[in-house]
């Protein structure tokens, strides 16, 4: 999937899915966990990428 195509989520909508914090989802952005881009100052989080990354820590 090309960048352009990807579905990305806010840091609002990722802690929604994994019953994460919002603070925790900047700080792994921070880290580079998963792929992100920051348009302005708002985290936007590829949303395959997040759920299979989920999904490996949850193992």
């Amino acid at each position: 999937m090309s960048y352009e195509d990807a579905e990305w989520w806010t840091v609002e909508q990722a802690a929604e899915v994994s019953g994460l914090s919002k603070w925790c989802i900047r700080k792994l952005c921070r880290e580079g966990v998963f792929r992100t881009r920051q348009p302005g100052r708002r985290w936007q989080i590829e949303s395959s990428g997040f759920v299979a990354w989920l999904l490996e820590s949850y193992r």
